[in-house]
């Protein structure tokens, strides 16, 4: 994230409406881990403003593997007192220093490269990762919140996705190690709540974007994106059936903090935006989108498609849409509109270009 100051208009508007809740993190000491991940690192920023502003004297352990990507991130805090970062795996992380308060377990490669060529280490970055947070929040009588996915759904045969609704997956299909491996965190969140009980509770975010994802990687979304900052042409078929349900990063982290704080233990939320999208229709709104730049679209013929290519385009349909029914009980809404969104992302991609 190049421009953190471009955060600080989304954290007012997060503590217009939400920042009464947020007194119960005030003096606390909150892990988080995967700290140079998306939602992490926008949870740091967003906690480190709510001590600027409200002398909240939240203390923050940050575990990451790279202590270089999160110097670049997060130095600016260090000197605070109340910002300080752990290089480690949290597969071999077995011990923190005084006390905890909270944990949140954000850490797990999320890029389908990563699926494909390093299975075994998505598979057990979920699990025994999950494994030693569980086990630290036992230590330290803290609650931990497990940032984990749609993706536990599979393929999904209905149209409309519950806390309770689940779908095929192959167990032998390389990329289900994701999908397995969240699947198996949450077991052990609900086995280490009714066995110990550790308050665990469990976040399942719906495709999160935001200024503070990584937006190298080769997703659909990252490539419109990137293509809106440049000012680019893309090549695109029509396909009004092909949908996608969208959250902004800051509508992920009050969901995810609403959970935290109000949410049962042992259960699992479904953290995702009102409704999908079609890409197509989202195409067209980034070439709508104000400012100097804007998306340009070559629609070409969906009839020029061969065989392989229709083939893996109807196999990565997921057009399923989470039902956030159960957070909203817990008074939260998304409040973040998508163009907002969309105009947060591509400027933080113009200061990157």
């Amino acid at each position: 994230m190049q421009n953190v100051e471009l955060l600080k208009d989304d954290f007012k508007i997060i503590c217009a409406r939400y920042g009464e809740d947020y007194s119960g993190l005030y003096n606390k000491s909150i892990v988080i881990t995967g700290v140079c991940g998306m939602i992490a690192e926008y949870l740091v920023h967003f906690l480190m403003y709510l001590n600027q502003t409200q002398n909240a004297s939240i203390s923050v352990i940050g575990v990451c593997r790279n202590k270089a990507d999160a110097d670049a991130k997060f130095a600016k805090y260090y000197h605070t007192g109340f910002f300080e970062c752990i290089e480690a795996d949290v597969r071999e992380l077995r011990a923190i220093n005084g006390g905890v308060d909270i944990i949140i377990h954000a850490a797990s490669p999320t890029s389908p490269y990563i699926y494909e060529n390093f299975p075994v280490d998505v598979a057990t970055i979920n699990m025994f990762g999950t494994w030693n947070m569980l086990e630290l929040a036992k230590e330290k009588s803290a609650e931990i919140v497990l940032i984990s996915s749609s993706s536990v759904y599979g393929a999904a045969s209905c149209e409309y996705l519950t806390e309770e609704s689940y779908g095929r997956l192959s167990t032998t299909e390389v990329r289900s190690c994701y999908s397995e491996g969240k699947r198996a965190a949450e077991t052990l969140c609900s086995a280490y709540y009714h066995q110990y009980g550790v308050k665990a509770k469990i976040a399942r975010c719906r495709r999160v974007y935001g200024p503070t994802a990584n937006l190298k990687s080769k997703s659909l979304l990252n490539k419109l994106l990137q293509a809106t900052a440049l000012c680019e042409t893309i090549e695109m078929f029509k396909d009004p059936d092909n949908m996608i349900q969208l959250l902004y990063v800051g509508d992920a982290l009050t969901g995810i903090l609403k959970i935290l704080l109000h949410g049962y233990a042992g259960e699992a939320y479904n953290v995702s935006s009102d409704a999908p999208i079609s890409v197509e229709a989202l195409a067209e709104e980034l070439t709508r989108l104000e400012g100097t730049c804007k998306l340009k679209i070559k629609w070409i013929d969906k009839a020029v498609l061969t065989d392989s290519v229709r083939t893996k385009v109807q196999k990565d349909r997921n057009n399923a849409c989470c039902v956030n029914d159960k957070l909203c009980a817990l008074n939260w809404e998304p409040i973040f509109s998508l163009k907002q969104g969309l105009l947060r992302t591509v400027e933080e991609l113009k200061g990157e270009k």
